[in-house]
């Protein structure tokens, strides 16, 4: 996809990873709308990476919205500025995201673990059913869903975002599948741990440390990825060179270049998707 003056959106793209991924594409000169439900930490990250030269050089252009993705109508508003500004949307980046339901399933608070399923994935499905119908119909688009802990294996003491992840990569999955004779390419990422203020929360708070102690010492350690390995992957990703794995899971953790390589191999082992694996 050639990225000058494409629209795109990335929610929660205010700060962490969504900024990072805002930042590259606007440094490839695409116009680009930052979502967050607080407007001055949007308008602010809008401000701020506009400002940058590589952006500037680029000619890249930002548009900052305050808008909650579990609100439809926040959703539609976000989409319609998005297009009157900018034109047709040709890039989603759902990267808007919740953990706040941290400790056993049966002791969280209900309304926290209920906030982390709306968030990541019925905000997911919101901006994705806004966004797809104009995708379809002018046959090109790419939808790219971050999904995290949980989406593949076991999330504990987080299951409201360890299962909605899950269900952000099945449905991600399905998107793909549903979109493919219209030309829409749809991916899920994992962006592995990064340092944002969520899993600083995690690394700093009561319950975090208690349920969850091992995120603050992989955090300590060092081993955690910088956001601009996610973005950089997203730039892959609309190359144009993965299109056949529409669907398949990309994490910032592999070698890009070595799955493209192998894609007839991954098709043909259905590898890179949510699957049981058979009895021998």
């Amino acid at each position: 996809m050639e990225l000058r003056e494409a629209c795109c959106i990335v929610t929660g793209g205010a700060r962490g990873i969504g900024r990072a991924i805002a930042t590259a594409l606007a440094s490839q000169g695409a116009a680009v709308v930052i979502a967050s439900r607080t407007a001055r930490q949007v308008a602010t990250a809008a401000e701020e990476i506009g400002a940058l030269d590589a952006v500037q050089a680029a000619g890249g252009r930002l548009l900052g919205l305050a808008a909650d993705v579990t609100h439809a109508h926040d959703v539609a508003h976000l989409v319609d500025r998005a297009e009157e500004e900018f034109g047709p949307v040709r890039v989603l980046v759902n990267n808007a995201g919740s953990l706040s339901a941290v400790g056993p399933t049966w002791e969280v608070d209900r309304e926290q673990w209920l906030r982390d399923v709306r968030t990541n994935l019925c905000g997911t499905f919101l901006v994705c059913r806004q966004v797809m119908p104009g995708m379809v119909e002018r046959g090109e688009g790419y939808v790219i869903n971050l999904v995290g802990g949980g989406a593949t294996s076991p999330h504990t003491y987080g299951s409201g975002y360890g299962c909605s992840k899950a269900g952000v990569l099945a449905f991600t999955e399905t998107l793909a599948i549903e979109a493919a004779d219209a030309g829409v390419v749809v991916f899920p990422l994992s962006p592995g741990l990064v340092r944002t203020e969520m899993t600083l929360h995690l690394a700093r708070s009561e319950e975090g440390r208690k349920w969850r102690p091992f995120i603050g010492e992989l955090l300590a350690q060092g081993k955690s990825l910088p956001p601009e390995r996610a973005a950089g992957l997203v730039l892959n990703l609309l190359s144009g060179r993965a299109d056949r794995l529409s669907g398949c899971l990309f994490s910032a953790h592999d070698d890009f270049d070595a799955i493209v390589e192998n894609a007839e191999r991954i098709l043909e082992s259905d590898a890179l998707r949510l699957r049981l694996k058979p009895v021998d």
